[in-house]
Formats: C-alpha cells, structure tokens, sequence
C-alpha cells in the first residue's frame, strides 16, 4: 500500500466502486438472476461488483488478500472481505435497502469497512480512527452518531427477518416497535443513531467484517447473542445497540 492511501480510503473508493457499478445495473431490464447451490440467489450484478472491487484492491494494495462472497476466499495478514451485494433478494425484487461491504481484517482485528447503499447514495466507512456518514446533502462525522437510550422500552428495534432464536420474539415484544427487513442497512442506521438496536442471525464473515468497524467507530455496542464479539473469518449472530445498558437488557432476554 502506498502512503498516500490509506485503508480508510481504500475502504471509500471500494464504495465509489460498488455505486458506479450497481446503480445502473438494479434498474435494468434482466440482471441475470439465479440460484447457488446453498439456495441463496446470485445476480450478474453481484459478480460484477466483485470483480470491479477485486479489480481495485489488486491495483492499490496488490499484496492483501481477498475473501469475497462469489468469487473465492484467500487468507492472509491482510484480507479485505467482501459482500458485493448485501441483500440479494431485495436487489432482485426492486428494494432500495441493499448494500455493498467491504471490510478489512488486519493482524486478527476488523480494521476497516465501509456500507454503501449505492440507490440511496448513502456511504458509512471507518478506519484508522476516521469515519464519516455520507448522503446527498453532504457528510458528517460517524464518531458518537450511536443512540443513547438506555430503555428497552423506548427503543427501536430492526431484525433482517423474524428471528429463529427461541427468545427472539419476546425481545422485539418488550422494545417500543420493531421493524422488518433491511439487511445490513439496519446496522448502518444504528451506527446513525437512527435506530437503537439490530440483530440477525447465522451470518458469514462477508456479512457483518465491514460492519464492526463502522459501528465501533460510531460508538454502537456489537456482540454475538451469547454476549462474546464475533471472531474475524468465522460465522457469528450480531447484534448491535447504541448503548451498553440496551446491549445489556436485550442479551438478558435472549440468555433467558
């Protein structure tokens, strides 16, 4: 890497990327839509992402290694992990909410990521003690955007789908309303301030490495449901709340 750009840069220009690449292809006639052997849908969109991302990693930091969700997993010191769309389904169905991560995974720490939500033009990234919030109007700092409701009973709640854990429901029923679907655009908008907390479950490495960054920057609290951060390369539930006392209160319900 040169010493001009930096990861935070990276991770940004990963984004600008990902926006130029999928913004024209969600509105288009046919985007190649099919389904992977693990039943999970795949668009030509997404493999065009991945390559323009891959594409650029290999121009500016030609010695990292990527992990990206379609196109192979490479291990090393330094690997940028990738999700090119992040929420296939809702891509393929017309929904604004999907993202595109990418995140970095440096010396077993998540270093850096960033969320684009390229039909919103909405960027989160963080990094090397920087991060901003980025949309049409303008950008702003990420630091200390995170809720600071420390009531459950106040607080919203966002889950991607209803949650299989067998206390999921009693969580959402104890919080002041909950919300349904959003993919990672749920975790983006606790990193916001937006909403208060975000959980999904049985996620992969592609899935939440760019998010940790971003919402440990913003001052969010992230935990598996068991209460233990997630490890970098391994599968994990997440979930995150913009204070310590609704992290608290919602792992309580789900431990039972």
């Amino acid at each position: 890497m040169t010493a001009t750009v930096t990861d935070f840069d990276i991770a940004i220009r990963l984004g600008e990327v990902a926006r130029e690449i999928l913004i024209p292809r969600a509105t288009a006639a046919d985007f190649g839509v099919r389904t992977k052997d693990d039943g999970s849908p795949v668009t030509d969109a997404d493999l065009a992402c991945e390559r323009a991302m891959r594409g650029l990693l290999a121009e500016l930091v030609p010695s990292d290694a990527v992990w990206g969700e379609e196109l192979g997993q490479e291990t090393g010191a330094r690997c940028w992990v990738l999700d090119p769309i992040d929420g296939t389904k809702a891509f393929a169905s017309g929904s604004p909410l999907f993202c595109s991560l990418a995140g970095l995974v440096a010396d077993g720490s998540f270093a850096a990521g960033v969320i684009e939500v390229p039909m919103l033009r909405q960027r989160w990234a963080a990094g090397g003690g920087q991060g901003v919030v980025a949309g049409p109007d303008g950008e702003r700092p990420l630091a200390g955007l995170a809720s600071a409701k420390e009531k459950l009973a106040e607080a919203s709640v966002a889950v991607t789908a209803p949650l299989r854990h067998p206390r999921g429901a009693e969580l959402c029923a104890q919080a002041a309303f909950t919300r349904y679907g959003g993919d990672a655009y749920n975790f983006a908008c606790v990193a916001s301030g937006r909403l208060d907390i975000a959980l999904d479950e049985g996620l992969q490495p592609h899935d939440f490495t760019a998010l940790l960054p971003v919402l440990a920057h913003a001052g969010a609290c992230c935990s598996d449901f068991s209460g233990r951060p997630p490890v970098p390369g391994q599968p994990s539930d997440l979930i995150a709340a913009g204070s310590a006392s609704l992290l608290e209160q919602a792992l309580k319900i789900l431990a039972g």
